[in-house]
């Protein structure tokens, strides 16, 4: 079967070169054109994040709710502003899933009321686990979106701990950082720990 599609394509290929003019000696098989992968996007998105055109401070902040970045583990506090972990109760911080913990949290966060668009990113690097939660296109005049990083360590739960079966792996809440980006004229147009005017 091989061998008659590769008979079959050597006399496509050497009735082409005459048609083009090519000695017969030259000929080699011509290969058919593959199709070269674009990438698309939404009709009614502002911005193109693919392309190395001018990055505006508007284009920059748009592909970064979008597009988020890769959850890196090791992320620099720095660039948030922490949270301290007192302001939960202790039973909301400790669970088998470090998804449902960050849920747990949000009543304690104080985010505005209203519509918004609310994503959830969940990541496990074996001994680590990150949640990001992040809620963009708030009412409010000046804040346009907030954005909590929830760090974990595994824990082997005890009797004490409610919710979870005594002695299997668990997550504890270590670390939460908070980051913002404001409305247009109202301060940063990229997640940081500026405060919006």
């Amino acid at each position: 079967m091989h061998q008659k599609i590769a008979i079959h394509l050597m006399g496509f290929g050497l009735a082409l070169s005459f048609l083009a003019g090519i000695p017969r000696s030259q000929a080699q098989l011509i290969p058919a054109p593959m199709p070269v992968p674009t990438l698309t996007r939404h009709l009614q998105d502002p911005f193109n994040c693919f392309t190395r055109e001018v990055w505006s401070p508007e284009k920059k902040a748009w592909c970064q709710q979008r597009y988020p970045e890769r959850l890196d583990r090791r992320e620099n506090h720095n660039h948030y502003t922490s949270i301290a972990l007192n302001t939960f109760p202790e039973g909301n911080r400790v669970g088998s899933d470090p998804k449902a913990i960050a849920f747990n949290t949000l009543p304690f966060l104080g985010l505005p009321e209203g519509d918004f668009q609310e994503h959830l990113r969940t990541a496990i690097y074996g001994k680590a686990a990150v949640v990001i939660l992040t809620r963009v296109d708030f009412a409010d005049d000046s804040v346009r979106g907030v954005k909590y990083r929830l760090e974990f360590s595994p824990t082997y739960v005890s009797e004490q701990t409610t919710g979870s079966v005594p002695g299997e792996q668990s997550w504890q809440l270590v670390w939460i950082g908070r980051q913002q980006i404001c409305q247009q004229g109202r301060g940063s147009q990229t997640w940081s720990k500026e405060l919006c005017r």
